[in-house]
């Protein structure tokens, strides 16, 4: 874990309320595991008094060894409004990389990858490292989903990966006219995924978990929660554990969790 100041080396819109952010970084971060994330502040005596949570979205490496991270970001908020007028060259302070990420699958099997909006950040990093092992791209089926088609973000890359990308809106501007669990509801019926990995809003999730406990697969989540230390100390991003009266807490006993340790009926 490394608390530093960072230098805003690109930024830009890739929709209208969402952006790409790539920040100079420690080289520790290329030992970064999916699914961790940053804890970041502006410093500008203006902006919240407490950090903001992150994912990691990529990390990479310059011709020169230079260490730099991306995170993706929906303005939600006064922090993140702050944000999207920063520009490059500008500083912010972070610290990570923070929490547990996802394990990572051992052999060939059968993949299902399941993004809800914003969620999609981590599972990009995720898909990368997967990649990088040696993972046969058809052996993925990745959906992405979103309210419209301005909020479907990553699809250029996705496609690029090589990866069975199914597409879905809640409205129906692109892709299926559809939840994003349908699809893989409908899939997993006829071929069951070995294990599946998912990271968008709560309703989302906890649908996927019921669908991997009634075929048995394991499943991983990432879960995206409110939070204002990073480390456990602040006790304030509690989800319901699968033990009576146990809390876990995202920053610190996730934000990834084995959905088996989960609380969620």
């Amino acid at each position: 874990m490394i608390l530093e100041k960072s230098a805003i080396l690109h930024h830009e819109a890739i929709s209208p309320e969402c952006f790409k952010m790539t920040l100079a970084c420690d080289p520790s971060y290329i030992s970064a595991v999916p699914g961790q994330f940053i804890m970041m502040h502006i410093p500008d005596g203006e902006s919240p008094l407490l950090p903001r949570p992150f994912s990691i979205h990529r990390v990479k490496v310059s011709g020169q060894g230079d260490v730099k991270i991306q995170i993706l970001y929906r303005v939600v908020g006064a922090m993140t409004r702050k944000m999207m007028r920063i520009r490059e060259g500008e500083m912010v302070r972070m610290v990570g990389p923070l929490g547990r990420g996802f394990v990572l699958p051992k052999g060939a099997c059968r993949l299902m990858i399941v993004a809800g909006g914003i969620g999609v950040a981590p599972l990009i990093f995720l898909l990368e490292t997967m990649l990088k092992n040696g993972m046969d791209p058809k052996s993925c089926d990745f959906f992405l989903g979103a309210k419209g088609q301005e909020e479907l973000l990553c699809r250029e890359e996705l496609t690029e990966m090589g990866v069975k990308l199914h597409v879905t809106t809640d409205d129906g501007s692109a892709g299926d006219h559809c939840l994003v669990t349908y699809p893989v509801q409908e899939l997993a019926q006829t071929f069951p995924p070995d294990i599946i990995y998912a990271c968008g809003p709560e309703a989302m999730l906890r649908c996927v978990v019921q669908m991997a406990r009634l075929m048995s697969a394991p499943c991983q989540i990432s879960i995206e929660a409110l939070m204002a230390c990073g480390i456990g100390a602040c006790l304030g991003c509690a989800v319901e554990g699968k033990m009576k009266d146990r809390y876990l807490h995202v920053c610190s006993d996730g934000p990834v969790f084995d959905a088996e340790t989960l609380g969620w009926d």
